[in-house]
């Protein structure tokens, strides 16, 4: 059995009297409005402060390797395990992966993008670079592009930019033209999404009756959303929040 498919059966077995696992297609911090990345490697610990937070469902998902070349040999072995739970409407999640995968190894930054960025940033308009960085967002995180933060942060490692390690000149204008891109991407997903959210209510009016709930909270949203493998942005989700509220209230 392939290294992280053993250890994932064994973390099932292990903690099934104590958590209740929900597997998802993938696990996102872009589906609830805060995320925080478990900065340990032991999953003991991870699942410690779970359990002492009173937490019940541990979400999980597996991912297999990017297809590279190097990874041929390992292209049916599992290379990624996420764990994640939910406390006071915080994604807490951690990633455990296989000793032969290096994450995000198909972003890199090209030597000519290594030489010339810090040029190109300065002369470039923000502009441009923004339609650059917005281009890169459809390219490379098509089914995430609600999480900017984590696209502007992979777009400037890819230009060879450190984006901690700029002067406060640089980091300005960085920041604007994160601005900029964010702006033109999350209007087109926000509009996307007007026509998606009558029936997302719908399914999560049902889902809240489903679960007993006469409200919904913040909590009981970011739940629904990972269990559903549903990704809005901030503003549908306030949307969908207020929405769901009204008609839980007002028609049951």
């Amino acid at each position: 059995m392939a290294e992280l498919e053993a250890l994932k059966n064994t973390i099932l077995k292990e903690y099934k009297d104590k958590f209740v696992f929900f597997e998802l297609d993938g696990i996102s911090p872009s589906d609830v409005k805060d995320s925080l990345m478990w900065a340990g490697d032991s999953y003991k610990e991870f699942l410690a402060m779970a359990e002492k937070l009173g937490s019940k469902i541990i979400y999980y998902s597996e991912a297999f390797p990017d297809t590279l070349e190097k990874y041929a040999k390992h292209e049916e072995d599992v290379a990624e395990v996420d764990l994640g739970f939910l406390h006071d409407g915080v994604l807490h999640t951690m990633s455990i992966y296989a000793s032969w995968y290096t994450p995000n190894e198909d972003i890199e930054a090209s030597e000519d993008g290594l030489e010339g960025s810090a040029e190109e940033l300065e002369k470039k308009p923000a502009e441009e670079i923004a339609k650059e960085m917005a281009e890169f967002a459809y390219k490379e995180f098509p089914d995430s592009l609600t999480n900017f933060y984590h696209i502007a942060d992979a777009f400037w490692q890819a230009k060879g930019f450190q984006r901690f390690n700029s002067d406060a000149k640089t980091r300005l204008k960085q920041d604007k033209v994160r601005q900029l891109a964010e702006r033109q991407v999350m209007g087109a997903v926000i509009t996307k999404e007007k026509g998606q959210l009558p029936k997302i209510v719908e399914d999560c009016v049902k889902w809240a009756k489903d679960n007993g709930f006469n409200k919904l909270t913040r909590s009981n949203l970011s739940a629904f959303l990972l269990e559903q493998d549903v990704s809005l942005s901030y503003q549908s989700q306030d949307a969908l929040y207020i929405k769901v509220n009204f008609e839980l209230k007002h028609k049951t």
